[in-house]
């Protein structure tokens, strides 16, 4: 929480998240890679309930703690991700995920969205903020370079330099074919710097 203070304003992405969504008190919404847990409290206080996902046991327990300490108690905390988590009883209004896509394939990214949408009501919001390439492809080693090289901070250029090498990052044209191609149209979208992109999706059909 403390490093990630430094490198983003994480209460302002929050905020933004929450106004485009425009989430209400009688909404129930999912968040899968809820990490520490800063989103899904502060959304908590916003809606009716929420259900927190994260494939880390221990990160759970850390946001869980936080929960309780900030006195929030309409959460509820699963061990399980994009893939494992079934879905039981009414259907939501709304799921988020922030940084967590770009763990999978492409394959199972379209997997994850076929599963996103199968728990959303007709209409229902898929928020999805996450590493998404949209440079010039043909100067792919010198946007790479400088994404990298902006960073002031040591140990996040070994992750981003990682990133590159090791992860499942796409370009925005695949992104945005696997997005509609499991059933959604994309009302918002915005791309950051080239590397970040912000989508607000719209449940049009079953898949």
């Amino acid at each position: 929480d403390q490093r990630m203070a430094t490198l983003r304003d994480i209460k302002k992405e929050i905020e933004d998240a929450i106004d485009v969504i425009s989430l209400t008190k009688k909404d129930s919404l999912l968040e899968i890679g809820c990490g520490t847990g800063e989103f899904c409290i502060e959304a908590a206080k916003r809606c009716k309930k929420v259900i927190a996902l994260d494939v880390s046991k221990n990160m759970l327990d850390y946001a869980k703690n936080k929960a309780i300490e900030r006195g929030v108690n309409n959460i509820s905390f699963i061990n399980a991700g994009f893939l494992s988590y079934e879905h039981q009883g009414e259907l939501l209004d709304s799921v988020v995920s922030s940084i967590a896509l770009h763990h999978l394939p492409d394959f199972w990214k379209l997997m994850a969205l076929k599963n996103i949408n199968s728990m959303l009501k007709d209409k229902g919001k898929f928020y999805l903020h996450d590493v998404v390439f949209s440079f010039d492809t043909n100067n792919f080693e010198k946007a790479v370079e400088d994404w990298i090289n902006h960073s002031k901070d040591d140990r996040m250029r070994k992750n981003m330099s990682k990133h590159i090498s090791e992860e499942f990052s796409t370009t925005n044209w695949i992104m945005e074919e696997i997005i509609e191609h499991a059933g959604f149209s994309i009302k918002y979208k915005d791309y950051k710097s080239d590397f970040f992109a912000t989508y607000l999706c719209i449940k049009n059909r079953e898949v």
